[in-house]
């Protein structure tokens, strides 16, 4: 503890006789002596140099000190337990969370808590053979689905990553649309749409969810039958199983999830027209008191007039084949109607691009380019051309029409044939 230093009195000799002044002798600052013992030591070794450290400072005058000694011993009894209860300590942590659990009953804990008993055990039943299933309960509608996965943990650790992706994925599936980017997403899921524009509205006193879609082929319809789609018929039906599976977890956690709608047979969704069968799907997934209407949404034809200069070692009917190639709505197409969504602009300088990277093309001038039908709407000076928003350019040229657009094309140059 500090003390009060003394004050002493002085005089200068030959200064004013009456004048003095009081000095105190200050005692000198301690040293200062770096600390360097590492108090965050975790593990065996820090935590006894650590205890060792502190011994040596609270005895400095012992310059001597062994492993025989008893208090040595003692420090590394206490810092072999204490190593036990730090690695204690970080596994009851790495249990609370789904990505680091090891054991059963914590990984089943925290999967109750997402609500991810169901999608795990869905997982882990179709990995195992029928006498497993059993013996897990799996197939037992008095055994609650936890229990059926803590013992199949239990007996199978290896499946713990399994059953923990399984649930996580069911955790992020979108089974709800409370939004309208919630039904957009959903509306993207679906193999038959290309293009998917939703908004919220309300008649006569009703909440309405209207999406508005672009089909994948022009030529189909809302109204077209699922069996009409080809390759998509069953693509579709995989989709319609996946959306029916998930929608609702199911009541014991083991089997298979379910709507609550009567199920159908592949045939029955076959004979069902695609409005029908998505809104069949969808309509659960609406807030209470809420409706789903799906309706066709609107394209805009592209009128196009352009000129191609063909080099003169290329036929014209080969460029002129290469060019159409680019202005369809095929797979090398510019204008597929996945590419252009409502309100999308059009920019002319894509167009010159693809046909100027065209084999056999000198150059390219596009003399004009309109939306049909809509006077005044040639593309502006810095070459865009900007559809309504409820709209959507196309231009197949194969089906000509308003809706659908169509484009003069002129060779010039090149060899004839």
């Amino acid at each position: 503890m500090a003390q009060r230093p003394e004050l002493q009195l002085s005089f200068t000799p030959g200064d004013c006789p009456d004048c003095g002044s009081r000095r105190a002798d200050m005692p000198p600052a301690a040293v200062a002596v770096p600390d360097d013992i590492d108090l965050t030591a975790r593990d065996f070794e820090g935590l006894r140099q650590l205890m060792l450290e502190s011994l040596v400072l609270d005895n400095p005058d012992r310059q001597r000190w062994s492993e025989a000694d008893l208090e040595v011993a003692i420090v590394e009894v206490l810092a072999a337990g204490l190593d036990q209860m730090s690695h204690s300590i970080d596994v009851l942590f790495a249990e609370r969370f789904l990505q680091t659990a090891r054991w059963p009953r914590s990984v089943v804990r925290l999967l109750t808590m997402i609500d991810g008993v169901a999608p795990a055990v869905s997982a882990l039943r179709r990995l195992m053979r029928e006498d497993e299933r059993d013996r897990f309960g799996f197939d037992d509608p008095t055994l609650a689905p936890a229990g059926a996965l803590f013992a199949a943990l239990e007996a199978h650790p290896q499946l713990t990553e399994t059953a923990k992706f399984a649930a996580l994925e069911g955790v992020n599936r979108l089974v709800s649309c409370i939004s309208l980017d919630d039904l957009r997403d959903h509306l993207r899921e679906v193999p038959l749409f290309s293009q998917v524009q939703v908004r919220y509205l309300t008649e006569g006193g009703i909440a309405i969810y209207e999406a508005a879609i672009l089909l994948q082929d022009s030529n189909w319809r809302l109204v077209s039958p699922i069996d009409d789609l080809g390759q998509f018929a069953t693509d579709f039906i995989d989709y319609f199983r996946d959306v029916e599976a998930d929608l609702t977890p199911p009541a014991d956690g083991l089997a298979s999830g379910s709507t609550g709608l009567p199920a159908l047979t592949d045939t029955e969704i076959r004979q069902t027209s695609i409005r029908a069968a998505v809104t069949y799907v969808l309509q659960p997934l609406m807030p209470i008191g809420t409706r789903f209407r799906l309706i066709e949404g609107q394209t805009i034809g592209v009128y196009m007039r352009l000129c191609v200069e063909v080099a003169p070692t290329y036929f014209r009917s080969e460029v002129g084949a290469a060019v159409r190639d680019v202005l369809s709505t095929g797979p090398a197409g510019l204008f597929q109607q996945a590419k252009f969504g409502f309100g999308q602009p059009l920019y002319v300088s894509d167009i010159q691009e693809a046909l100027s990277a065209l084999e056999g093309v000198e150059g390219v001038i596009i003399s004009h380019l309109q939306m049909v039908g809509v006077p005044g709407s040639e593309a502006s000076n810095v070459g865009i051309l900007i559809p309504p928003a409820n709209r959507a350019l196309a231009l197949d040229a194969d089906n000509p029409g308003p809706e659908t657009g169509y484009y003069t094309l002129k060779l010039s140059g090149g060899l004839i044939g």
